[in-house]
């Protein structure tokens, strides 16, 4: 609020914006759940939201804007989106966005939530709720070796990476765990498309940056996942 904040929107609406009229799809904030501060609060993020939506349609009118994706999806999570919708933040994006991290699709050990399936049909009523009629999309969700078709010889990381195995056991890379990850991520899909009328997108989440010096430089040959999902 105040002066620095004004400068703050100033630089978006001068600088920023109108260097990156060639970029479609933007979102507000990226797990604003994770963290306790102001910024992060339903109220911070609407705040924002409310301040920044109308510079960025004003700089890029074709701009599609995504709600702040919270992490996970779960009870406490949902409580977090409704404060936010409450409101008013239906106003400010264009496609609800939201992650569906979790130590597998069936059951969140850190909730009381215990079925993805059961969560997403709460996300969808929640929408409905606040007449949201768009999509909504799946813009992070993977399981830190989803992707994984073991009978293919199909895996996302070249190597070995510990990225995230400490949070989410047993993630390994042995063929039994990349198995049962593959079956928590498939279940993911199927949530999707069972219920493809609301959720158009889900997006796993990989290393996409300096892919020539990164060890855990994701194969091509993984992208078959979505082909695969699309067909079905």
């Amino acid at each position: 609020e105040g002066e620095d904040f004004k400068k703050v929107l100033d630089y978006y609406k001068n600088d920023f914006f109108p260097k990156k009229r060639h970029l479609k799809f933007w979102k507000l904030f990226n797990e604003p759940d994770l963290f306790t501060n102001y910024m992060c609060s339903p109220k911070g993020n609407y705040e924002w939201a409310k301040a920044i939506y109308p510079i960025l349609k004003e700089v890029i009118p074709d701009s599609v804007v995504l709600s702040p994706d919270i992490a996970v999806i779960n009870e406490k999570t949902i409580n977090w989106l409704k404060e936010f919708l409450d409101l008013g933040g239906k106003n400010y994006f264009d496609l609800l966005a939201l992650h569906t991290y979790r130590d597998k699709p069936e059951i969140d050990r850190r909730s009381n939530s215990k079925d993805l399936e059961e969560d997403t049909k709460q996300i969808i009523n929640l929408a409905d709720k606040y007449n949201y009629k768009g999509d909504i999309w799946y813009t992070e969700g993977c399981f830190f070796a989803d992707w994984s078709l073991p009978s293919l010889n199909i895996f996302p990381y070249k190597n070995h990476s510990d990225f995230g195995l400490s949070r989410n056991p047993p993630f390994t890379e042995d063929i039994q765990d990349n198995s049962l990850s593959s079956a928590y991520h498939v279940r993911t899909w199927v949530i999707c498309l069972r219920y493809s009328d609301r959720i158009k997108m889900h997006l796993g989440w990989t290393y996409t940056k300096a892919l020539d010096d990164l060890h855990v430089t994701p194969r091509e040959v993984g992208v078959c996942v979505n082909a695969i999902a699309r067909l079905l």
